[in-house]
């Protein structure tokens, strides 16, 4: 089954399931006690025993058309994995960075230029992947750890009040050193806190790149709305709404995104966070096992590329 098909009906199934929901929520606020009745009569020449069987076979609809739905979606993103522009397109990507890794050990000095590409690199791949266009395109950061009295970060956003105490308990400040594609509707100059994982604020670390960096593996936000199961325990109100509304603000570029640790060696913190963006919901699809399987390889460039020239700085 070619792919353009299993696109036609991965979305006609999507379709079917929101009509029936409709017309059984029709059917039931409309024609209740009559539905309600043929069910009792269950006679076939009673239209009212007719109108229940329409309903009974929409609600089935409603139900199963979104697992036909989920399952072509799953054979859509595998699908997409063998199609040869994909292949030549991951193969010559990761041929170059792997070349580009050995440009930059020969001069370090290339180091911001390789570390660019691989961000490009990341963002066509993802792009390619989840089947999307310019007009919704992805986007990638590059996060570096900073001393919490760095100052480059004199903007903080999302600290804890009082913030003179929350910023003695930060071990880290997170702040972009560089986008993929340049994004004129984020702020460029801000820092995230990144609290130590032993202090008394070790409750109140942020979702996204600070959770990320202190638990050392991927987080994944599919929807910028739904943040409450995110949350840690000890975030404080005034913080979840700060980050609500900078979300609400953001809308228009940011709806999901994954924050992804660049990772030296299993014992150091991580070099950086690399975060990929979203201008839709569930940035990685339905797969997004597979599509950090698919990052790795320049995740391991990037860590690479990263330790030539700096690491975390630590208190």
């Amino acid at each position: 089954m070619k792919l353009t098909s299993i696109k036609v009906l991965k979305y006609a199934f999507y379709a079917s399931a929101g009509i029936a929901q409709l017309g059984t929520a029709y059917l039931v606020f409309s024609k209740g006690d009559d539905i309600k009745s043929g069910i009792q009569l269950l006679e076939l020449s009673s239209t009212n025993t007719r109108l229940a069987l329409l309903w009974c076979v929409a609600a089935l609809v409603a139900f199963y058309a979104p697992v036909f739905a989920r399952h072509f979606q799953g054979l859509q993103d595998r699908l997409r994995l063998n199609d040869k522009e994909f292949v030549e397109l991951y193969k010559d990507s990761l041929q170059s960075a792997i070349n580009d890794l050995i440009d930059v050990r020969e001069d370090p000095t290339k180091s911001d230029r390789v570390e660019l590409g691989i961000l490009q690199t990341i963002v066509s791949l993802v792009q390619y992947y989840v089947g999307t266009n310019d007009e919704t395109r992805v986007n990638a950061n590059l996060m570096v750890p900073l001393d919490p009295n760095h100052p480059d970060c004199s903007n903080i956003l999302f600290l804890e009040t009082p913030r003179s105490e929350a910023l003695k308990q930060c071990r880290w400040l997170l702040r972009i050193d560089k986008w993929a594609l340049f994004e004129a509707e984020i702020p460029p100059d801000f820092c995230l806190p990144v609290y130590d994982p032993d202090g008394p604020f070790r409750n109140r670390i942020l979702l996204g790149a600070p959770l990320a960096f202190i638990q050392r593996k991927t987080f994944l936000l599919n929807n910028t709305k739904r943040l409450r199961k995110h949350w840690a325990t000890g975030v404080s109100t005034g913080v979840k709404l700060e980050m609500g509304r900078y979300f609400r603000n953001e809308r228009k570029v940011l709806r999901s995104f994954a924050s992804i640790p660049v990772l030296k060696d299993s014992n150091s913190p991580p070099l950086a966070i690399l975060n990929i963006q979203w201008r839709r919901t569930k940035i990685f699809g339905s797969s997004a096992g597979l599509v950090q399987d698919l990052l790795l390889p320049f995740l391991l460039v990037l860590a690479h590329v990263r330790s030539v020239g700096e690491s975390p700085e630590e208190e």
